[in-house]
């Protein structure tokens, strides 16, 4: 994802985390633009032949942290706010 290629990019259990800077003025953090290039990488994996089910994915941004978390779940669980889910309901 071109859009996370100069950010700190880990793999969590059931997921990932994103770091953006962390300094107060000037610095990037996660806009439309981002949410966009993850939404078209998700609706991409779906469309794959074998990836399409058995799973979900969610996001958050936490703006103190400058942190956005990307976890994946079975298809019949949901999280709560202030997670938001990728892709249609």
């Amino acid at each position: 994802m071109s859009a996370f290629k100069d950010l700190e990019v880990k793999r969590i259990p059931q997921g990932v985390q994103v770091q953006y800077p962390k300094a107060l003025f000037g610095t990037r953090k996660f806009d439309t633009k981002d949410l966009r290039e993850l939404q078209g990488v998700h609706k991409a994996i779906l469309g794959r032949p074998g990836l399409h089910e058995g799973w979900r994915a969610f996001y958050r941004y936490d703006k103190k942290e400058r942190v956005l978390k990307i976890r994946f779940t079975e298809p019949g669980e949901e999280l709560e706010s202030p997670w938001e889910r990728l892709g249609s309901a």
